[in-house]
């Protein structure tokens, strides 16, 4: 007689990665309704409160999309990877949900903070942008927001081991060496999602998908301005075509000289302290000063590259952190280089920071040395995305021109010393007293009666500056090369020291952060300051003007605002922040319009009447608003149906702006 048949018993298997993925999209997907309701319980529709009742509802609509949208992934997750729906599915469920509240807390709170500082909630391109900047951000802020800034970045990593654990000890693991397999496991899939979602495309789409962004929320629920697409006709500039340009019999050099964060109004405005820039000043006598420069953008990653390729960064959606370069761009530097010159980049700062440094790299650039590539140099901050002083790029500066002093060159500088928080290097004298930090201060925040040594700080910086830029000035003289050199100083943008409510930058579109120094010597052009209104895209392409060359198809910027005839009649400046929030502005005629999407307002004010806007015209002219509102969505539909129906690739060149 047979013996029976014994049943083979098989070890439950150890947790997978899949399990971890599993858990975190139930997580995300409950942190994803969670933070819905924070959205919607802290902003405004339309300018208006919404109701209880109205929010009410809002708020458990989003909490069932979470909690379905979490529940369904979590058994779409077990199906896939069992065949089959396991009975212990509402286990893991529980212990998902359980867990699941640890990340929308943390999120909510630092949600709020966000919100507190800048008006708008915790976006998933924060994180990222937290985590590829923590070195900078550390030395930058209090011991508070250290600990929370290390808190975002180890939340998910904490979240995904602490749930492969309460999985791992729920379930019956056979053997011997449980605890170091699962440390193991633990190990590996941490270095797993770090590798995944750090580089793989797919899983930044499908974080952007399900973590919250207040530009989706702001299109679910109705926006009070126009949230553009793009046209789908691809609308673009002129046909892509080789650029030919023949050198001049004696060519000049070139330098663009960028500074950080100055005002028009602290460097040639009323509130200007010029017995602390005489260098400057000086320079100013010799050059056309643009008394009405407008930037691109209020954060530095933006309107930095805008100006070295007269390429406008409204070009997506999102922020674009450079990561995919298919679309075209021609930096300053790269048909010079094509035409014998030199070209080299010294930059007091990281450019990794917003990863500014993808976009530099082009085949026109011979040299790059920035902020990493002068370890013993004398600098401010800690770790690699610290900024070495002045000094430092301006001798590599004169070190490279002296290697081949028969060659002309295209040059960029950066000096940062503007920089929030102002800091001078130790045996500087700084002419402004008092400026020491002995309080509470972060690049979103300082006491408003500490608003005088904050301005001090920051002239003292700028006289710094200032001795810096008579030092590359002075080089040039002593090398014979002052008459054959074109000159671009200009400020990425502004600086704002509460005039609305906010210091700093990146935060807003008001004058005093998008309003920009910026001021072009070209030997021979006559000396004088140019009231109408210009964008610093204008900048390169005004160079190749005066240099005998034709305008590259790639430059957006217009060449003639250094012709006697220029005019900015007609004209409209389309200005982009997306960033810590998302907000368009336009100037257009005697009007600046601004957008913020994030807290669904608009404002519009009347520059000649009311220079200090005080006084938000939207809500009594509304046939202003209404046009103003037509020509931003143009603007938009212009710049996004050329990037989203990727134009280049039918042979076109960026659509040219107005």
């Amino acid at each position: 007689m047979p013996e029976p048949r014994r049943p083979q018993l098989t070890p439950a298997a150890p947790p997978t990665l899949l399990d971890g993925i599993v858990g975190g999209g139930f997580l995300i997907g409950l942190a994803w309704g969670l933070y819905l309701a924070a959205a919607l319980a802290g902003t405004e529709l339309a300018g208006e409160p919404l109701s209880l009742s109205a929010r009410s509802s809002r708020i458990f609509l989003a909490l069932l999309l979470g909690i379905g949208h979490g529940t369904l992934i979590a058994l779409v997750g077990d199906l896939v990877r069992r065949g089959r729906f396991s009975r212990r599915w509402p286990r893991a469920a529980a212990i998902g949900l359980a867990l699941g509240f640890g990340l929308p807390y943390a999120w909510g709170v630092l949600s709020v903070l966000k919100f507190r500082s800048v008006g708008a909630h915790l976006r998933y391109e924060d994180f990222w942008f937290l985590l590829r900047s923590l070195a900078q951000l550390s030395a930058e802020t209090t011991g508070t927001e250290r600990t929370l800034l290390l808190a975002v970045a180890l939340l998910p990593i904490g979240l995904a081991a602490a749930l492969l654990v309460a999985m791992a000890l729920g379930r019956r693991i056979r053997g011997e060496a449980t605890l170091p397999r699962l440390l193991l496991l633990l190990a590996l899939t941490a270095a797993g999602l770090l590798a995944v979602g750090w580089s793989h495309p797919g899983a930044r789409q499908a974080a952007r998908v399900l973590y919250p962004d207040t530009r989706a929320l702001v299109a679910w629920l109705g926006s009070s301005g126009p949230i553009a697409t793009g046209r789908p006709d691809g609308a673009a500039g002129d046909r892509i075509e080789p650029y030919v340009a023949s050198p001049a019999a004696e060519p000049w050099n070139v330098v663009v000289l960028m500074l950080e964060s100055i005002p028009w109004k602290r460097l040639h405005g009323p509130e200007a302290r010029p017995e602390s820039t005489p260098r400057l000043a000086e320079l100013a006598r010799e050059s056309v000063v643009f008394d009405r420069a407008y930037a691109t953008s209020t954060h530095s990653d933006y309107a930095q590259t805008s100006i070295l390729a007269s390429l406008h960064p409204r070009k997506f959606p999102g922020h674009d952190y450079f990561r995919d370069l298919s679309y075209p761009r021609t930096l300053f530097w790269d048909p010079l280089h094509g035409l014998g010159y030199r070209t080299a980049v010294f930059s007091c700062q990281n450019e990794r920071w917003g990863n500014m440094i993808a976009f530099h790299q082009t085949d026109g650039l011979e040299l790059f040395r920035h902020s990493p590539d002068w370890p013993d140099a004398s600098r401010r901050g800690e770790g690699a995305e610290s900024k070495v002083f002045e000094p430092a790029p301006v001798g590599a500066f004169f070190d490279w021109i002296d290697r081949e002093p028969g060659r002309p060159f295209a040059v960029y500088l950066n000096f940062q010393a503007t920089h929030y928080p102002y800091v001078v290097p130790d045996g500087f004298t700084a002419p402004y007293a008092p400026s020491t930090l002995d309080f509470a201060t972060t690049f979103l925040s300082y006491p408003t009666d500490k608003i005088p040594v904050m301005l001090n700080r920051f002239h003292n910086a700028l006289a710094y500056v200032d001795l810096h830029v008579g030092q590359v000035v002075d080089g040039l003289r002593r090398r014979g090369l002052w008459e054959r050199t074109v000159l671009f100083v200009v400020s990425d943008h502004g600086e704002a020291f509460y005039e609305h409510g906010l210091p700093t930058h990146g935060t807003t579109l008001l004058e005093e952060q998008v309003r920009t120094a910026m001021l072009l010597r070209v030997p021979g052009v006559e000396p004088r300051a140019l009231a109408e209104p210009v964008s610093v895209l204008d900048g390169v392409p005004a160079i190749y003007r005066a240099l005998g060359l034709p305008r590259h198809g790639n430059f957006q910027g217009r060449d003639d605002v250094l012709d006697e005839s220029y005019s900015a009649a007609g004209r409209s400046l389309l200005f982009t922040i997306q960033g810590m929030t998302r907000e368009e502005g336009l100037l257009f005629e005697r009007f600046k319009y601004i957008v913020n999407w994030d807290r669904r307002e608009r404002a519009l004010f009347d520059l000649e009447r009311d220079p200090d806007e005080r006084v938000n015209l939207a809500a009594t002219a509304p046939d202003e608003l209404a046009r103003m509102d037509r020509e931003l969505l143009r603007l938009l539909e212009l710049q996004l149906g050329y990037y989203q129906s990727r134009g280049w690739e039918r042979g076109r060149y960026p659509p040219r702006l107005p």
